[in-house]
């Protein structure tokens, strides 16, 4: 049902003795890096195979899959074994810092602007090192192992000799260059100067493919986003994926959704009314045994300032400047709810409505943000669940930020939530727990607990599952 892979190859299968590992963990939340966390011992062919920051370990749930990851930390415990904790190779955005600039645009067009920036400078290390520099005596880099190998391809191997291709250019790898040198009438000087001279050798180290990047990095579907643009701006060296957290997540809503294979990721821009809605439906005493709601009110607010184009981009970094959008004559820039005041005090958020300079359309987009989303309190609803697709039933797994129907008449609940949160114990799915997320007040003061009714109600759900799991009881029994 699961299994991961290190670099492409079998890393573990709970159906093989030999390719398992202890206790793997993965965690999805919206809009964060995924984590999986594992333990290895020495009897896994691939223990020595681990790289920190370079391996890739895909998680398959059968043919798909669903998070790829690389090894940050580890821990050597006193049973022999290494204990594993891994990053969303998303993190990867994270490695290489944005310089300052702006960007005028759309979500989507600023997205894929960043993604692809982040690629051409991410790309750049994979690229054969002698495109981009002179050879000569004394040298040791890969350039140097690829204009060996040049040579050796038109017949000077036997002059480089039993050093052979190793990345270093000695002595007898500038004879073999000085010997092609007098062979084709160019200067003799034993040094390699990028092909203005070597036209033989360039087109030969021109057609080495390239080495591809280890991952490939793209936008896809992004119906979240708007068509109006919008100014971003970078002022603080974030890195690619910190960036579009704060620039787009955190200021315009939605999720950045991530999809996988061995060498690519996909990023979609979704909101909420683009998720997917998951067939299967959670019904408290069926597949959800218990549930608690998580209230926060730190982003709760009651006072908006909407503001419109940036006409200020070009002032210099470390200058102060008040921007005078004023929403009517008494100098007002804000627009309150007094309900909300009322209730939380006050509390101000920045709402960027767009490119636009006219303040009526700034104060109606700021009124209508206030309006849908002010004074409003965070809700989490926590589930222990059954997935019925673990105990064979013919339908779709519950998937990371699908859409799913919430069915509980004793908690007074019929309301579908985006899941938001997952954990994954891959060797026992059946005890993963999900997480519903929701920015609504519909079920405070409404949770209870009835632990005992469900118990008696998941008794067949309970006797599917184990019979699924022990098949061999299961034929005793009947």
């Amino acid at each position: 049902m699961y299994k991961l892979t290190l670099d492409g190859n079998l890393l573990h299968n709970s159906d093989y003795d030999d390719y398992v590992v202890v206790n793997p963990v993965l965690k999805l939340a919206a809009n964060k890096l995924a984590t999986l966390t594992f333990t290895i011992y020495d009897n896994n062919p691939q223990y020595n195979n681990i790289r920190k920051l370079k391996s890739k370990i895909a998680v398959y749930r059968d043919n798909e899959i669903i998070a790829l990851v690389r090894p940050v930390k580890s821990k050597l415990n006193f049973q022999g074994g290494i204990d594993y904790t891994c990053e969303d190779c998303l993190a990867r955005l994270n490695d290489i810092k944005c310089r300052p600039g702006y960007f005028r645009g759309t979500q989507a067009e600023y997205i894929t602007a960043m993604l692809n920036k982040f690629m051409k400078e991410y790309a750049a290390q994979f690229e054969p090192e002698h495109m981009n520099r002179t050879m000569q005596l004394g040298d040791a880099f890969l350039g140097v192992r690829e204009l060996q190998a040049a040579l050796t391809r038109v017949g000077y191997g036997e002059i480089i000799g039993s050093t052979g291709i190793d990345g270093y250019y000695g002595t007898s790898t500038k004879n073999a260059e000085e010997a092609f040198e007098a062979d084709n009438n160019l200067t003799v000087n034993g040094v390699f100067d990028l092909g203005t001279d070597h036209p033989v050798l360039m087109q030969l180290l021109e057609s080495y493919p390239l080495t591809p990047p280890d991952i490939i990095f793209s936008a896809g579907s992004m119906p979240r986003s708007g068509s109006s643009t919008k100014l971003f701006t970078n002022l603080e060296y974030l890195g690619y994926w910190d960036l579009l957290q704060k620039n787009v997540v955190d200021a315009y809503g939605g999720y950045l959704i991530p999809s996988y294979t061995e060498n690519t990721i996909t990023l979609d821009y979704k909101g909420d009314a683009n998720l997917t809605l998951n067939e299967q439906k959670i019904r408290f005493g069926e597949n959800l045994s218990d549930l608690f709601l998580e209230t926060d009110a730190d982003k709760t607010f009651s006072v908006v300032v909407p503001v419109g184009a940036d006409t200020y981009a070009q002032i210099p970094i470390g200058t102060t400047v008040v921007i005078p959008y004023k929403l009517n004559d008494n100098g007002i820039d804000y627009i309150e709810s007094k309900a909300g005041i009322e209730l939380y005090g006050r509390r101000e958020v920045v709402y960027n409505v767009g490119d636009t300079y006219d303040y009526d359309v700034i104060k109606a987009r700021g009124q209508a943000y206030l309006d849908a989303n002010a004074i409003k309190l965070k809700e989490k609803l926590s589930l222990s669940v059954y997935d019925l697709k673990y105990a064979n039933i013919n339908m779709d797994y519950l998937s990371f930020l699908d859409k799913v129907e919430v069915i509980s008449v004793i908690h007074g609940i019929t309301q579908t939530y985006p899941l938001t949160e997952m954990q994954i114990t891959l060797n026992q799915p059946t005890a993963s727990k999900i997480t519903l997320g929701a920015e609504t007040y519909t079920l405070t003061d409404k949770i209870t607990s009835n632990q005992n009714d469900t118990n008696t109600r998941f008794s067949g759900i309970n006797a599917r599952v184990y019979n699924l799991e022990n098949p061999d009881n299961s034929e005793e029994e009947s």
